[in-house]
């Protein structure tokens, strides 16, 4: 409920109260967001302060019990983003009980260290399905509707988190930045395509975050480590990206950021 407005008419002195969004508190009111990875971590942060900013956010994940606490706002959606099939299902479900998505944040993401004497193609396979496959299967499903929305004179958004791994070398996380240099070159191409639909992309690169993804490292000296770089350089918490990411999705749709470093400012080698 807005302010109480006085004006006068014909002598006569009219109150009313103003019905409208504060855009100031609510800059994403009306805008349907698809966000990939919101069980934990930066996409978790990400739903949550786009619901705040006034976003209906379906929050995509596999573990369903982990997108039930996040609040008003967000509906949950489990599924594995690294079955293009079930992307499609889960973006048709969105479609029918919120709309068609208008801001999509690729965010799913695994961070797998394999050393090179002992090479785990496993590891490698998981971080394809789920750093590229994923990101591909959310694309497919998603962008027909960012064109959609952009054709219709709405701003429309496309997000995929990087890393500053894309640019720099870790002992050990070779494939990992790998998988993050393929995306940040695929946002990087992507704008070009989406550009003259009136898609805006943005590239998010974070530096060192304090998230789960630190429990994929199963080598106990390693995840020492890095658990202790954490500590000294005082790591970004999620909310720390999450935060700027919302501020650039809020402004006016002929502005595009196109991409976004965030780091800790004691991470000096990542610049």
């Amino acid at each position: 409920m807005g302010p109480a407005v006085a004006r006068t008419i014909d002598g006569m002195t009219e109150t009313h109260t103003q019905n409208r969004t504060d855009a100031s508190t609510r800059p994403l009111a009306g805008r349907v967001a698809f966000v990939t990875g919101a069980s934990s971590g930066i996409g978790e942060a990400v739903a949550r302060q786009l619901a705040d900013a006034g976003a209906l956010v379906a929050a995509v994940a596999r573990r369903a019990d982990r997108l039930a606490d996040l609040g008003d706002g967000v509906t949950p959606v489990p599924v594995d983003v690294t079955d293009p099939q079930a992307v499609a299902a889960a973006v048709e479900r969105v479609v029918d009980e919120l709309g068609p998505p208008d801001l999509v944040v690729a965010s799913a993401g695994v961070m797998l260290p394999s050393d090179v004497e002992d090479t785990r193609l496993d590891l490698w396979q998981r971080t394809i399905d789920v750093n590229l496959t994923g990101i591909a299967a959310t694309l497919a499903a998603t962008v027909p509707h960012l064109i959609a929305a952009a054709a219709e004179g709405r701003t429309a958004d496309l997000v995929l988190v990087s890393s500053v791994g894309d640019r720099l070398a870790f002992p050990g996380y070779a494939f990992y930045s790998a998988s993050k240099a393929a995306v940040t070159k695929l946002c990087h191409d992507l704008h070009l395509d989406l550009a003259p639909f009136g898609v805006r992309t943005l590239n998010l690169r974070p530096g060192l975050v304090a998230s789960e993804l630190q429990t994929n490292v199963t080598d106990a000296g390693r995840r020492e480590a890095l658990l202790q770089w954490l500590e000294e350089i005082t790591a970004l918490e999620p909310d720390d990206v999450a935060g700027p990411l919302v501020a650039a999705l809020s402004l006016p749709r002929h502005v595009c950021i196109s991409e976004l470093t965030i780091v800790p400012t004691a991470q000096v080698d990542s610049l």
